[in-house]
């Protein structure tokens, strides 16, 4: 398999528009630091979410478990 290092300073690049690009995206504070942090808050976020489905989907099913045992026992449903 034919592998192209577009980065290698001896070969021409592919795209000439990558040298700019590269040379325009130097390492910054933002790159570097805040980023990677919005990345893993992002995660998290989604994680946290999925959890609180979980748990809403689990309370509405044990809530209409326990309806329908109100029903079958002759207990007035609360609303």
């Amino acid at each position: 398999m034919l592998m192209l290092d577009v980065f290698h300073p001896e070969r021409p690049l592919l795209y000439p528009l990558l040298r700019q690009v590269r040379n325009d995206m130097a390492p910054s504070f933002y790159t570097v630091v805040v980023a990677p942090i919005l990345g893993w808050l992002a995660v998290v976020s989604l994680f946290i979410v999925g959890y609180l489905i979980k748990l809403e989907i689990a309370e509405r099913r044990r809530n209409r478990r326990m309806n329908e045992k109100r029903i079958r026992l002759g207990l007035t449903r609360i609303h």
